[in-house]
């Protein structure tokens, strides 16, 4: 259970090396929080993203160790 469990990852911090037509406020550059869901794919060094997932600009005083915990913590407090 416990491997299982470290293996899920819910989201990503990372930074967006291309983007769509359709990808309105995205811009290559811009480093976001996405949330994937069961859909995982976290620890990928490319992730493709839907539009329509949840995602976030991370601001620009805060690291990348912190942002990649906001998933998990995020949806860790969902449960309760």
């Amino acid at each position: 259970t416990n491997v299982a469990f470290a293996r899920f990852r819910p989201g990503f911090a990372g930074e967006v090396v291309a983007a769509g037509p359709e990808a309105a406020g995205l811009a290559v550059g811009d480093r976001i929080v996405a949330f994937v869901g069961a859909a995982m794919g976290g620890h990928a060094e490319y992730r493709a993203l839907r539009v329509t997932r949840p995602w976030c600009p991370i601001p620009s005083d805060m690291d990348w160790t912190t942002a990649a915990a906001i998933p998990f913590g995020a949806t860790t407090a969902l449960g309760f």
